[in-house]
């Protein structure tokens, strides 16, 4: 997440389907919303589709959920590890020992701990069974490409705009939201891996519904960072 440097449109415009881009370029945050909703709707959809589709919208997914959390792992080392003058020697609120397994202690989420397990035969994709090895060394060379390939320019952007005048207060704030963030994303990814790469198409269908709400989540997020509003103003809903 983070960052007044990346807006809503800049999100959508990585992980829509290409027929809603247009609509995305036209400045209408009402449109934007709408599009958020479609977005989140069609993930839905395909949860609820037959086996096939529904497993081909989770190998479909991978890129763009891999690269939004690899910015996010970028990020979110830049500013731990770089925190403004005054908000240091805090305790580190997320452990991410490795790609796609962050924990925060204390919190637990039974449906990413559910596929946590996934994480290791990633790493490992010889130790899956039958077929699936091959689908898994596919999951791993993606990572590599879109997760890892992206932390970088987390980096770079956050080197860019890190305010060095931040209070103490908003640097932890932005900290728990960013490591809550790494756990959500991973919620959105593993399912979806692990169902792809074993047909099993429970766990994809579970992938599917978690990234049908990281879409609404992250890009209501985005659109609030982008937004002139005055602070503390939530926003309504048009129904006419």
């Amino acid at each position: 997440m983070g960052g007044n440097a990346v807006n809503s449109r800049s999100f959508l415009n990585d992980i829509m389907p290409g027929d809603l881009k247009a609509a995305a370029v036209s400045g209408d945050n009402s449109m934007v919303f709408s599009i958020l909703v479609t977005m989140a709707g069609s993930k839905v959809k395909r949860s609820d589709s037959n086996d096939l589709i529904a497993l081909a919208a989770c190998r479909l997914s991978m890129p763009s959920f891999l690269l939004i959390y690899g910015y996010n792992w970028g990020y979110f080392d830049y500013i731990l590890k770089n925190p403004p003058e005054g908000a240091g020697g805090i305790e580190q609120p997320c452990n991410c020992s490795r790609m796609l397994d962050c924990s925060v202690p204390g919190l637990a989420i039974e449906t990413l701990d559910k596929y946590k397990s996934s994480r290791d035969i990633l790493e490992h994709p010889e130790n899956a069974k039958g077929l699936s090895v091959l689908r898994w060394y596919e999951m791993k060379a993606l990572s590599g490409i879109w997760a890892e390939g992206a932390v970088s320019t987390g980096s770079g952007v956050w080197k860019n705009i890190m305010n060095e005048n931040m209070d103490k207060e908003t640097y932890l704030l932005l900290l728990d939201l960013s490591a809550r963030f790494m756990l959500v994303a991973e919620m959105s990814i593993l399912p979806a891996m692990k169902g792809y790469a074993e047909s099993d198409t429970d766990a994809c269908r579970c992938g599917l519904l978690q990234q049908a709400a990281m879409i609404v989540w992250a890009g209501s997020y985005f659109m609030g960072l982008s937004s002139d509003s005055p602070a503390g103003i939530f926003p309504s809903i048009n129904r006419s």
